[in-house]
């Protein structure tokens, strides 16, 4: 990109720790500017370890040939157009990615506001080689990684993924999460590494271009102020009860809290160790976990 292009903000993840919900308030802000898609996955296609790549480009596809077939039935509609117009080259891009066709993505609807955000939390997974390859899209770029209760991440993971399954293949709940897999998969824990992430971060990124967040904070003004100060855009007011992709709840068995937080031990050490200590909400996992 060149130097009249805006800076990037790029919200790296984690999964279900409320990216969705920044996508919204960053996307409502006048001085901030991201594509109505959200998650382009470039950078984790190329130099990460992108969870089911072809379930993604099958989705993306799936997505593509619903929005079509609506703007048909609605062809002036403005939205409909865009959001074509984007998945289309989001398509193409994940069929020949290349970061012209990456900047093609980003750039959709662009109307020059002085940040342009990816909020992909794929790129959580993204190695040093990606970092750098991040960095040199713009001339400043920054970096936010949100970090959840590494249990309650990922039992809103395997939840988000059961209701995706339950629509093609109905089944109990209890059935899709009746093995430690379903619970336990590489795939899914490495979306909680946030000992990775961060210690990639910190050896790629420099100190004032990276922001951590806690997810159990992220709705509090103070943290949007955080957040707004980063990007150097003007503070605004958030929409705290108007949370996305929440999905319906449901408690997770002790047995499985339990075989989670014994794996997933480390991750609560690390964030105490480098954060200083852990948010207060993370507690009674992290006891399991010891």
């Amino acid at each position: 990109m060149t130097t009249q292009t805006p800076h990037i903000a790029y919200v790296v993840g984690a999964q279900k720790a409320g990216t969705s919900w920044l996508h919204g308030y960053l996307r409502r802000h006048p001085q901030c500017y991201s594509p109505v898609i959200k998650e382009l996955n470039y950078f984790d296609f190329l130099h990460g370890n992108t969870y089911g790549k072809d379930l993604v480009t099958g989705w993306r596809q799936s997505q593509l040939a619903e929005a079509e077939a609506r703007l048909k039935g609605d062809p002036e509609n403005a939205a409909l157009q865009q959001r074509c117009s984007v998945l289309r080259k989001i398509v193409a891009m994940h069929e020949m990615p290349t970061d012209e066709a990456y900047q093609g993505v980003l750039m959709d609807g662009y109307r020059g506001q002085p940040v342009i955000a990816d909020v992909t939390p794929g790129y959580a997974t993204v190695e040093a080689e990606g970092i750098a390859r991040m960095r040199a899209m713009a001339p400043v770029t920054r970096f936010i990684y949100i970090m959840r209760d590494p249990v309650d991440r990922l039992w809103s993971a395997l939840r988000m993924y059961y209701e995706y399954v339950n629509q093609q293949s109905p089944m109990p709940i209890e059935d899709f999460a009746a093995n430690w897999q379903a619970i336990l998969d590489p795939e899914l824990i490495q979306l909680s590494d946030y000992a990775g992430t961060v210690s990639r971060l910190d050896a790629e990124v420099p100190e004032e271009d990276r922001l951590y967040l806690f997810y159990e904070d992220l709705f509090e003004e103070k943290t949007l102020g955080r957040i707004t100060d980063f990007l150097g855009i003007n503070a605004r007011p958030g929409q705290p009860d108007n949370r996305v992709n929440v999905g319906q709840y449901r408690a997770m068995p002790e047995v499985y809290t339990r075989a989670a937080a014994e794996v997933l031990g480390p991750q609560y050490t690390f964030v105490a160790e480098r954060f200083g200590g852990l948010p207060k909400a993370w507690a009674h996992n992290m006891e399991g976990a010891s």
